[in-house]
């Protein structure tokens, strides 16, 4: 997704630079890239110390497990009996 709009990117950041200038260009940016991340900043994700840990029936029978290929009765490389 990032290489698909950079040409975009490009286009956009040209446009302002030819109608607003090099400077003003470079401060409209470097404060588009501040409130970006400001979001992150002001989320809980700020005060997360551990991943949260999902309950054994939010997991659908059917995920992949990290070696791949799980049957459909296995969870995370675990047989599910319900």
């Amino acid at each position: 997704m990032t290489y698909g709009v950079m040409p975009l990117g490009a286009l956009a950041g040209g446009a302002l630079g030819t109608l607003l200038g090099l400077r003003t260009t470079l401060l409209v940016s470097g404060l588009a890239v501040l409130a970006a991340s400001l979001f992150l900043v002001l989320s809980p994700v700020r005060r997360l110390r551990d991943l949260p840990t999902a309950k054994r029936s939010d997991v659908p029978a059917t995920a992949p497990s990290a070696g791949g290929g799980a049957r459909p009765d296995e969870v995370g490389g675990e047989r599910v009996t319900e």
